[in-house]
């Protein structure tokens, strides 16, 4: 899990189930089996968004990362319907 910006603002409320540290590092490994470039850059609790972010000419001066390369709506998604989710936009987009 590469810096992944966490917005959780109301713990009380959230729209969305809250992913541990290991599966947050298992549904990006499994992402990056779609495209290596491809990273989660954001996870919005408050909003049920998981934003997918995209490394472009990587070792190159002219890297840069687009850090919402996709916008994946997964609320009212337990862990696993999201991890599902996100995997199966991530590869409809990729692939």
């Amino acid at each position: 899990m590469q810096n992944t910006k966490i917005i959780h603002t109301n713990p009380d409320k959230k729209a969305m189930d809250i992913f541990s540290d290991d599966q947050i590092q298992t549904l990006e490994k499994a992402i990056q089996t779609v495209d290596r470039h491809v990273f989660i850059s954001q996870i919005d609790y408050d909003k049920g968004l998981v934003y997918i972010g995209m490394h472009y000419n990587e070792g190159t001066p002219n890297a840069f990362d687009e850090e919402d390369f996709m916008k994946i709506n997964v609320a009212s998604d337990s862990v696993p319907a999201a991890f599902k989710d996100v995997f199966n936009q991530v590869y409809d987009r990729c692939i």
